[in-house]
């Protein structure tokens, strides 16, 4: 509640920033690889959702939990189906029963969006696979040691070491 009092003294509107965050993935990895003018029909480009083959790291939470409460080591990789203003669309290998997730997903080498979402779906697929509709509350703030973990997670898990990420001017 203190944080919302403190956003309309501020200005910052996490939910605005999470779809302007969005907005950008959705463009860099969707659009970007296709010239203006050939490859792309014009609905697609007006249309909200976009099929976008992307991975990222599903962290299980509580739907009202703050950020720091976050346990880093406990990703799971998944792959993004679509994604919207509003959220995201993952295939997973196995059921996840929780209700919430903090999503991380790579916006440009060595730098991460986190969004707190809730899960709107669960649904069963051909091969064993899982199909997560999740919607986006808002962005996450993560403590420098979060960002740490999270990179010292990711490199424990794929083996490769990943770049520092930038620091964001506020």
């Amino acid at each position: 509640m203190l944080n919302r009092i403190c956003n309309v003294f501020t200005g910052r509107d996490s939910r605005r920033q999470a779809r302007l965050a969005m907005a950008r993935i959705m463009t860099r990895f969707d659009l970007v690889r296709l010239s203006f003018n050939e490859g792309i029909r014009e609905e697609r480009r007006q249309r909200d959702e976009h099929h976008v083959a992307l991975g990222v790291w599903l962290f299980p939470c509580e739907a009202r939990q703050p950020t720091v409460d976050v346990d880093m080591s406990s990703g799971m990789p998944a792959v993004t189906s679509d994604l919207r203003a509003e959220g995201f669309g993952v295939m997973v290998p196995t059921r996840l029963t929780h209700g919430a997730y903090l999503v991380a997903a790579p916006e440009e080498e060595g730098h991460w969006r986190y969004f707190r979402c809730t899960v709107c779906h669960n649904t069963a697929q051909p091969g064993g696979w899982y199909q997560l509709g999740m919607h986006v509350n808002n962005m996450a703030e993560l403590t420098t040691g979060q960002r740490t973990a999270f990179r010292e997670y990711l490199e424990s898990v794929t083996g490769v070491v990943h770049a520092k990420e930038p620091v964001e001017a506020n």
